[in-house]
């Protein structure tokens, strides 16, 4: 039995119970039950509850595999959030995401609804992921106006191709419905005015924090079977790439911070200037 914990945000749980399953499995070459009662509890009606088999369907259920090597992340040794994610070990990981990480049927529904009510045609829709508020305490995104004129970059060359956002900055998205007006949002997922916080602790109830991250979930796969992704980096970012199965089609802005919560980032480059990965 393998016991994970993490008190953040939804896909910050999911990147800590990914990491700790592989180094798990690179230790014993056993592929653990999950014990993930301490994960996920700012979404808790009862804080005893293990709510994972909400939204990940149960790990036993799923297909065993073996694999007979060292498992990274990638092969630079980059924090997985803030590394290039076309450079992610795919091969590697995509087993651990099919068998802990499978939707489970109350998000796929969730997801099914989404797609429905806007009308999507993934293969002709463009995802657009922009991260803000207090992320910039990890890493800096680009501004509102460099991130919307790389969108204008796209969608001059791809002028038939629908655009959906996803972000948590209202005043990006009031801005970007202005400039791209066809723009499609998720009603279902609220923004925040910009703020060092973020939208779950935003909300006081969690039954409302509950509702919302099922349909956060199932709109993050859905960002992931677009036909391009136009996005920051951080944890939510990296679940795109992988519930994508790859980094191909992604256009992802990267620049990292000097610091990380006052820890030294290694891979920190003073003398970096492009920071578009394509």
């Amino acid at each position: 039995m393998l016991k994970v914990s993490q008190n953040a945000g939804f896909f910050s749980c999911c990147s800590v119970r990914l990491r700790e399953i592989i180094n798990f499995y690179n230790n014993t070459h056993i592929l653990p039950i999950v014990d993930s009662y301490d994960l996920f509890e700012l979404y808790k009606l009862n804080v005893k509850d293990d709510i994972s088999g909400i939204f990940f369907k149960n790990s036993e259920e799923m297909d065993s595999f073996e694999i007979n090597k060292n498992i990274t992340f990638n092969n630079t040794g980059e924090e997985n959030q803030f590394s290039n994610y076309k450079n992610l070990n795919y091969d590697v990981l995509l087993p651990f995401i099919k068998k802990y990480f499978t939707l489970t049927p109350i998000i796929i529904k969730k997801e099914n609804k989404l797609i429905n009510k806007y009308d999507l045609d993934l293969n002709n829709t463009c995802a657009v992921f922009y991260r803000g508020n207090d992320k910039i305490i990890e890493t800096t995104p680009p501004t509102h106006d460099d991130f919307i004129n790389k969108v204008r970059e796209y969608k001059n060359n791809n002028p038939d191709v629908k655009l959906l956002l996803q972000t948590d900055e209202k005043e990006l998205l009031d801005r970007f419905m202005v400039e791209f007006p066809e723009t499609i949002n998720f009603k279902e997922i609220p923004t925040i005015n910009k703020t060092m916080s973020t939208v779950a602790k935003e909300y006081k109830n969690n039954s409302d924090k509950l509702k919302i991250v099922k349909y956060f979930l199932a709109s993050i796969n859905i960002l992931s079977k677009c036909k391009n992704v136009i996005s920051t980096s951080g944890n939510c970012e990296m679940w795109i790439a992988l519930f994508r199965g790859s980094g191909e089609g992604m256009i992802q802005f990267l620049r990292p911070n000097e610091y990380i919560w006052g820890v030294r980032n290694e891979f920190y480059d003073p003398g970096l200037k492009e920071f578009w990965f394509m």
